[in-house]
């Protein structure tokens, strides 16, 4: 999921991951989910999804203490599997859309 930072015209950020699937299974659950802001302890790692697939969530701050999530992928192209969701496959549309009075104009 993303979202705002604030209201209006601020920024957007990952907030909350859910990997779900038959490639969570070597996890035992039914799938992996990850908030903004609710840390597991320790150094973030990479987990293999599959033979190709690895993937880490890193939790990360701004200045102003919006937290978010960072999403890094190795070997997400060596699988012929379609990958889905907000940075996948999905329409995106409404996450990259501003909302109504978002639009900057300059008048010269």
């Amino acid at each position: 999921m993303a979202s705002r930072a604030r209201a209006g015209c601020a920024d957007l950020y990952v907030t909350e991951i859910n990997i779900s699937g038959t490639r969570t299974q070597r996890h035992k659950a039914a799938d992996l989910r990850w908030v903004a802001g609710v840390a597991k302890l320790g150094k973030a790692k990479w987990m293999k999804l599959h033979r190709e697939i690895s993937v880490k969530i890193v939790h990360g701050h701004t200045v102003h203490n919006t937290r978010y999530l960072n999403i890094l992928v190795k070997g997400l192209g060596k699988t012929k599997a379609p990958v889905g969701g907000l940075l996948g496959e999905d329409d995106h549309t409404a996450a990259a859309t501003p909302d109504k009075g978002c639009n900057k104009r300059v008048t010269l």
